[in-house]
């Protein structure tokens, strides 16, 4: 049975099988790349299933990487990184390397 490489932004995650090839093909958050010779499928692509960049904790200086915010997985004062998209991570590096020049 072929094991088939899964990847998310670029990082493989997983090798999937059976199933689970099964399973990602139907998932709305998977595109499967297919071989054009063979018509089999080489990899899948994931991407986010869901946005949360619209909730209120998420709003705010886009220059913060961190946020103070209780949750489950969150206890009370511990800050939690900001996640950054792939597309938009070159904008942030930008930032902080033009706020280190602007600093020395």
């Amino acid at each position: 049975m072929s094991r088939i490489p899964v990847y998310f932004f670029g990082a493989r995650i997983e090798w999937a099988t059976g199933a689970r090839v099964k399973e990602l093909l139907q998932a709305p958050n998977a595109t499967a790349v297919i071989d054009r010779k063979t018509g089999q499928v080489k990899r899948f692509n994931l991407v986010e299933f869901s946005d949360d960049r619209t909730m209120e904790v998420h709003r705010g200086n886009p220059r913060r990487y961190s946020f103070d915010y209780e949750t489950d997985q969150n206890p009370p004062r511990c800050w939690t990184l900001r996640y950054l998209r792939r597309d938009t991570a070159g904008l942030y590096k930008l930032s902080v390397t033009d706020c280190l020049k602007k600093a020395a």
